[in-house]
């Protein structure tokens, strides 16, 4: 039996109308059946605070992209209307309530990263209709209907595809209340897919119904070191309200057999389009975590910490900052140089003087540490979808750094940080594609030569090699340790002649890529 929500109205209520006859209120009831969808394919209910926008035409006072929030208790939180007397009354409904609603039409932009289940439910445009009469009690059922196509790619053959891409795909739609008619919007972009489990190579994503000419490059998976594009042999036809399933099965032979089906599951309906398209292998493109342009502008954040620094960003852990009241804290920013970004950092020391009282009554003088070094420290975090692409093999990181003064140094390591622990992937200055048994270290400690004098310093980091906190021990690197992988520079607060407190560091130009 269909389950229905009732609209919960006492929270925030409109004054009645005073008139000799009292007005009937509107109340609503959404089916409950026919919603967003889910991984197994089947429905789901809305969830709290998922919200509705709906709109009215012929009530005592308008409804305008009002918006109903569904509660915890399933119910539709908002505001009260009332019918005209006794005449009926039409409504427009629409979901997700982001979308834009300008004079009686809705634009609806989807998501161009949609690799998560929330970003997929966020393009999931879905549209009613609906009549009120208040002579029947003024009960308004609202049936939701999926306006977009739901393209479905499931990969066989291979567990290792780390992202499945479409191109050419128009985001952008338009619906219109008066006719009910969607109008397609201008311009076209990729769409990267959810992946809808850990266990499943099936990706998916809402588009709007258009057609892909023939011979479009629709959709690029890629495997491990290789993708694979799909190409259309005819136009392909993406139908509104239709589950669109293409399946790409990798053969022994390398070989890609691909077909194209349509589905009707619930509300989703199906067409009979047979669609045919080629499937050619390429070599993948070398993974960027920093690409020359990244590393040559970019903006760093402040405030941040070792476990919570962002994905994508440059960020600053700073735990005694340079400011007018203390003048003589650490600086760590960015500058400009020649058009282009600049990292630098001055750490002064952080230790102090401290006085002890022994047992005696007598007083000894230390010297004590107030932080340590990651307290002090700039960290480069990749984004989820460059981290997913990871693999255990070498990348190379290059950037050039200057020093105020000779002979003191840096500390550059790359690890997975978070707050249950670190994992150190080995690090070493020396080219391991040309010299053998290089020694791989959990961090490196590089010594400027010059002074105020740019040097390119380059680092091979072997993703496949985990090094043990004592440096002593390596054991294999697993794809799933490439979660919040960081990029992490500080300074040498050794006991050395290498230490540098005090010294202005300048880094630029960087650049980290995988060798192929």
């Amino acid at each position: 039996m269909m389950a229905m929500i009732l609209a919960a109205f006492a929270a925030c209520k409109k004054e009645e109308p005073e008139t000799n006859t009292q007005k009937t209120p509107v109340s609503f009831e959404i089916e409950e059946n026919v919603t967003r969808t889910v991984t197994d394919g089947s429905v789901t209910t809305f969830v709290e605070g998922d919200e509705i926008g709906i709109s009215s035409s012929g009530l005592y006072e308008e409804m305008t992209n009002e918006t109903f929030i569904v509660t915890a208790e399933g119910t539709l939180s908002g505001e009260s209307f009332f019918y005209d007397d006794s005449r009926s009354a039409t409504f427009y409904a629409h979901y997700p309530n982001t979308a834009v609603y300008d004079n009686g039409t809705v634009t609806m932009t989807v998501e161009a990263d949609q690799t998560s289940a929330e970003r997929y439910n966020a393009s999931d445009f879905m549209t009613a209709i609906s009549e009120g009469d208040p002579t029947t009690g003024g009960r308004v059922s609202i049936n939701m209907h999926h306006r977009l196509t739901l393209v479905k790619i499931i990969w066989q053959g291979s567990l290792h595809a780390s992202e499945a891409t479409l191109h050419e795909i128009v985001r952008k739609v338009t619906w219109k209340h008066s006719d009910n008619t969607l109008t397609l919007g201008e311009g076209t972009s990729d769409i990267l897919t959810w992946k809808v489990a850990a266990d499943k190579q099936e990706y998916w994503a809402v588009v709007p119904a258009q057609t892909i000419a023939q011979g479009t490059t629709m959709l690029t998976v890629t495997d491990a070191d290789k993708y694979f594009q799909y190409v259309t042999e005819k136009d392909v036809t993406f139908n509104a309200n239709t589950i669109k399933r293409i399946t790409l099965d990798l053969k022994p032979d390398g070989s890609v057999e691909a077909s194209m089906t349509e589905l009707d599951i619930d509300d989703w309906q199906a067409d009979d389009l047979v669609c045919q398209g080629t499937v050619d292998e390429y070599e993948a493109p070398a993974i960027e975590l920093i690409s020359a342009e990244e590393g040559k502008n970019f903006t760093l954040l402040k405030g941040m910490k070792k476990a919570t620094a962002q994905a994508g960003k440059w960020n600053a852990a700073n735990n005694n900052e340079k400011t007018d009241e203390n003048p003589d804290g650490n600086v760590i920013e960015t500058i400009t140089e020649d058009e282009q970004t600049v990292l630098h950092m001055n750490i002064k020391s952080n230790m102090v003087e401290t006085v002890k009282k022994n047992d005696d009554g007598t007083t000894t003088t230390e010297m004590k540490e107030m932080s340590s070094w990651w307290d002090n420290a700039v960290y480069f975090r990749p984004d989820a979808r460059t981290a997913a692409k990871i693999r255990p093999v070498l990348y190379k990181l290059t950037f050039d750094v200057k020093a105020s003064e000779v002979g003191k140094g840096f500390m550059v390591q790359v690890m997975k940080g978070d707050e249950n622990g670190n994992i150190y992937f080995g690090i070493t200055n020396a080219d391991p594609t040309v010299k053998d048994n290089v020694t791989y270290n959990r961090m490196y400690y590089p010594v400027l030569k010059t002074a105020d004098e740019y040097s390119t310093m380059s680092f091979w980091v072997d993703f496949s090699k985990i090094v043990s906190t004592d440096g002593k021990t390596i054991t294999e690197g697993l794809v799933g340790d490439y979660e919040n992988v960081l990029l992490t520079l500080s300074i040498n607060t050794g006991t050395t002649e290498a230490n540098a407190y005090g010294v202005d560091f300048h880094f630029k130009n960087f650049q980290f890529v995988q060798l192929k």
